[in-house]
């Protein structure tokens, strides 16, 4: 077999579509190897990694900027070009939307329903999201939410370093913010501050045994959302939804 040969079997064999999952923690260089090889012309899937970070979290990254594992090309060269595609969000942060008040609740069980499939979606992959916040949840003109920030997530940090005080810790389970790694409670309850949120206009206490229940803030906001929003929300992860799915049943019931 010539070396033509050897290269049309090669990019033969390679894979139309490659998937990332993991950071470099802000390293790059040869060194490092690639998550595969792709066939000049396929796809790279990747969970979009944050930018940068400040210098509050910068310090755990050997870089300012967190950066998606290396993937070969085959048949690549030196020149030649990538371009990289997204899905375009036209509308607002769920932080701009509530400035002009509460969701309407129809919006809020649409919300519930796109967060929940979201992290049911990332549990099956063994992934923990741990933070949501408002200002990173873009809403479509249909009132669609999509989260675009998951620089907690469990594929990108193992726990929250020592010493670092993430901003939205309203919306940080407490164990979460004292360090643990979490299991699939931590994130029931940052989707129950969102929802808290939507339904409210205003973050949770801190303390979860303070919070306020949401029909003292908005006396119209239905007793069902409030009872499932008040569990979500518990300071103990055993007495919250277990699952992302539990959770949405209770919202679809």
């Amino acid at each position: 077999m010539d070396n033509e040969d050897a290269i049309m079997k090669a990019i033969a064999e390679s894979p139309e579509l490659v998937v990332v999952t993991k950071y470099t923690r802000g390293v790059v260089g040869p060194s490092l190897g690639t998550a595969g090889t792709v066939r000049d012309g396929g796809r790279i899937r990747a969970v979009t990694p944050p930018g940068c970070w400040g210098p509050m979290i910068t310090p755990v990254f050997a870089g300012g900027h967190e950066v998606s594992w290396p993937v070969a090309v085959d048949g690549a060269v030196v020149g030649d070009g990538a371009y990289r595609g997204g899905n375009w969000v036209e509308g607002e942060s769920l932080l701009e939307a509530a400035q002009r008040g509460p969701r309407l609740i129809p919006t809020v069980h649409t919300l519930a329903r796109d967060l929940l499939s979201a992290l049911e979606h990332c549990h099956a992959a063994g992934i923990l999201i741990r933070r949501i916040v408002p200002a990173s949840i873009v809403l479509s003109q249909a009132g669609r939410g999509t989260i675009t920030d998951l620089r907690f997530c469990s594929a990108v940090l193992t726990a929250i370093p020592g010493g670092v005080r993430p901003t939205g810790l309203a919306f940080m389970a407490p164990e979460i913010r004292d360090g643990s790694p979490g299991e699939s409670t931590c994130d029931m309850y940052t989707a129950g501050a969102v929802l808290y949120f939507a339904v409210t206009g205003q973050e949770p206490a801190l303390d979860p045994d303070t919070v306020r229940r949401p029909t003292e803030i908005r006396p119209t906001c239905p007793r069902t959302i409030e009872r499932i929003v008040l569990r979500a929300l518990r300071a103990d992860p055993d007495r919250r939804y277990l699952t992302a799915t539990e959770m949405l049943e209770d919202f679809a019931s």
